[in-house]
């Protein structure tokens, strides 16, 4: 299953949202699939994984933060609006899309997941 799956998977069930991701669903069941040249032995601890997300939330001052992640609250983390750059299709140009659309978040909103209105959002690149 793949990542987009497994999160539309985990909030299909419930028809009020409790929780976004969080480092726990990233355990080794997961990362098996990858080899230890891939992601290293010290990249398999949740603590690394509580890391990488703190540092690409879209309130981090981190330098260089990727601003992928609206924290909903302490260790729970939904897909946040930023723009990613889709390549065009047979000479069409790139465009850029919003991460949480990307990843099919559209269905967990209408579920039950909070407002889009009051999520944080972040601008696309021109």
């Amino acid at each position: 299953m793949d990542g987009r799956a497994e999160l539309q998977e985990s909030h299909a069930r419930p028809r009020r949202r409790a929780h976004g991701f969080q480092a726990a669903h990233v355990d080794e069941s997961l990362l098996s699939a990858f080899p230890r040249s891939v992601i290293p032995e010290e990249r398999r601890r949740r603590v690394y994984w509580n890391g990488a997300l703190a540092r690409a939330e879209v309130s981090s001052s981190y330098k260089p933060a990727r601003k992928l992640w609206r924290r909903e609250r302490q260790g729970h983390y939904m897909p946040s609006t930023v723009g990613v750059r889709v390549a065009g299709e047979a000479g069409k140009p790139d465009t850029y899309v919003p991460l949480d659309r990307l990843l099919g978040c559209d269905i967990l909103e209408e579920q039950g997941a909070p407002d889009a209105a009051s999520r944080a959002h972040v601008t696309s690149p021109s």
